[in-house]
């Protein structure tokens, strides 16, 4: 890979930049979310709240993922055979094979983590908070035409209750997701009831940002309990190792630890940080913007790389003739 990137070419197939890793990232997540969390049982099709949860799935994703990207291809087809995909798994299978991604394997920010498809999950609800923020629920995309004047729209409140309702149905790991409703079924929760805003009509811009912030904090959160879980376990299991009886309390990981997990760090971003140490939560807004909302318009350099897609597909003999006439 690094002898490619320097003949520039080869470098579109390589390499992998930040919006393409976004894009790669969360229509992976989103087609193996399908594949893994549906129809688990044999011969099943969904029932109604489920078929409602997906469509209303759908519907979020069409409106809040910026509106340059492939992947509404996908969800445009599943919304309009909805009945049809939710019958079987060998119907919905049948629209993914469609639409498979020309690339399979998760783009090395998500491929190197342990699990793959979290990583391009969490990518992906991001995106879709931000992008509520973006585009205030779809408020915007009515008013400059890209949307139908009934095309449905979402509150900060519908849409974090769409999410909710997907972990609850779909989520691939049932124990994952049943902590995520746990959380969110809390309304005093990171004060998501008091955050949320549920009028879409007085809504602040401060307001529509608040779910993208909330979720980030949720994030934040989960990470955090991982660690401590992890540390517990470990301490246990040492403990056992020793045929000792283990001390009382739960393991706990250091500060440092704790420090390692959050998002985002120093490095990243010192501007997410008050002069107190604590977080901006502004500046984190920008950030989460920064990494989830790259621009719509693309340089005049990607452009020209974006439109190499077809003749350098790694499936395809594009990407061999240009590498013989190299």
């Amino acid at each position: 890979p690094k002898l490619g990137e320097r003949i520039p070419i080869v470098k579109r197939v390589v390499h992998v930049g930040l919006e393409e890793s976004l894009m790669l990232d969360t229509t992976l997540a989103f087609v193996e979310g399908i594949r893994k969390g549906f129809f688990r049982g044999e011969g099943e099709s969904l029932k109604p709240d489920e078929q409602g949860a997906f469509e209303d799935w759908l519907q979020l994703l069409s409106v809040a993922l910026p509106q340059e990207w492939g992947i509404h291809e996908l969800i445009d087809e599943m919304l309009t055979r909805k009945r049809f995909a939710g019958k079987s798994a060998k119907n919905m299978g049948a629209i993914l094979k469609d639409h498979a991604p020309k690339r399979r394997p998760y783009s090395p920010s998500c491929s190197n983590t342990a699990i793959p498809f979290n990583c391009g999950f969490w990518k992906l609800l991001h995106t879709v908070t931000v992008g509520i923020a973006e585009h205030k629920g779809g408020l915007n995309l009515i008013a400059d035409g890209t949307l139908h004047v009934n095309a449905r729209t979402f509150t900060p409140v519908e849409a974090a209750g769409v999410i909710r309702n997907y972990m609850e149905a779909f989520f691939p790991c049932p124990v994952c997701g049943g902590h995520f409703v746990k959380q969110y079924d809390d309304c005093s929760y990171l004060d998501r009831c008091l955050r949320l805003a549920e009028d879409a009509s007085t809504a602040s811009s401060a307001d529509w940002k608040e779910l993208a912030k909330w979720l980030w904090e949720f994030h934040n959160a989960v990470s955090l309990r991982v660690l401590h879980e992890d540390a517990d376990r470990k301490r246990k299991n040492g403990f056992r190792n020793k045929f000792s009886t283990p001390e009382q309390g739960p393991g706990k990981a250091s500060v440092m630890d704790e420090v390692s997990v959050l998002w985002p760090d120093v490095d990243s971003c010192i501007k997410c940080f008050d002069s107190d140490g604590g977080w901006d939560e502004d500046a984190v807004f920008l950030h989460l913007e920064a990494q989830y909302w790259p621009a719509s318009t693309p340089d005049p350099a990607t452009a020209r790389r974006l439109r190499l897609d077809e003749e350098l597909d790694p499936t395809g003999s594009g990407l061999t003739m240009v590498l013989v006439a190299l």
